[in-house]
C-alpha cells in the first residue's frame, strides 16, 4: 500500500479545527492511516493512535484519549521515532493543561 505521508499531518491539523466541518476527510485520513497501521505497524501504528487520540479528546472521549496518547507515545519510541513521540508527548500534554491537570502535563514534557 502506498502512503501520501501528509494524511498524518493533515489529519492533526484538521482535528485542531473541528468547527471546519472536515469529518469525512478526518474519517477518510484514519481509515488509510489504520490500513497502513495493520500492514506496516512500525512505521505507522503510532501515527493511527495519535490521530485516534486527538480525535477522542474533541469527541469528549478522556479515558480513550488518555489510553491513545499512551500507546502513540509507546509505539513512537518503540520504533525510533523520536520527533513523533515528542509530538504526541506535546499533544497529550496539552490535553491536561486543557484538563487542568498540570502536574500529569509536566510529567509528559519532561525529557
Amino acid at each position: 500500500m502506498t502512503s501520501n505521508p501528509s494524511i498524518f499531518y493533515e489529519s492533526l491539523a484538521l482535528l485542531t479545527h473541528p468547527h471546519l466541518k472536515k469529518q469525512v476527510r478526518i474519517e477518510a485520513h484514519l481509515k488509510q492511516l489504520e490500513n497502513l497501521a495493520g500492514d506496516d505497524p512500525e512505521n505507522y501504528r503510532h501515527q493511527y493512535f495519535l490521530v485516534k487520540a486527538e480525535l477522542a479528546r474533541i469527541s469528549g472521549q478522556f479515558g480513550e484519549a488518555i489510553d491513545l496518547y499512551d500507546r502513540a507515545i509507546a509505539e513512537a519510541k518503540k520504533n525510533r521515532y523520536i520527533r513523533e513521540s515528542a509530538l504526541a508527548n506535546e499533544l497529550a500534554a496539552e490535553f491536561f493543561i486543557d484538563w487542568k491537570k498540570s502536574k500529569i502535563a509536566a510529567l509528559y514534557l519532561r525529557p
